[in-house]
């Protein structure tokens, strides 16, 4: 029997656009405010259950250059399914692009992925 209730599902997730609006080196400093704080909020908030790296991995490349010692933290989140990262390498605008570049792209995404705890098979 229904009872009326609705179930709904909230994805938190980014969209990342590592040029667009600003230069690299400004969104650069939005990536490590951002990724610092959503590191924290994995390590301090049980009932966060998990968030989507926009479904492609440069973008955590970034952010370790700048903080390498963050790495392990990265890892263990990864691992336990809470940060989900890849399938893309970058995220690809598939219609200005060859098949190739398209496949170069999740496995270049995957190796990054895996690398770093694992690879979402979505996205």
């Amino acid at each position: 029997m229904d009872n009326g209730r609705k179930i709904i599902y909230v994805v938190s997730n980014s969209h990342w656009d590592r040029e667009w609006v600003y230069p690299f080196e400004e969104t650069r400093i939005l990536l490590i405010q951002f990724m610092d704080e959503l590191l924290d909020l994995l390590d301090t908030d049980p009932d966060f259950h998990s968030f989507t790296m926009d479904s492609q991995t440069l973008c955590v490349e970034d952010y370790l250059e700048l903080r390498p010692e963050k790495r392990a933290t990265i890892e263990k989140h990864v691992k336990s399914g809470k940060l989900i990262i890849g399938p893309w390498y970058s995220l690809p605008e598939e219609y200005i692009v060859n098949g190739e570049s398209l496949v170069r792209n999740l496995v270049v995404g995957h190796r990054v992925a895996q690398s770093l705890g694992g690879v979402s098979k979505i996205g």
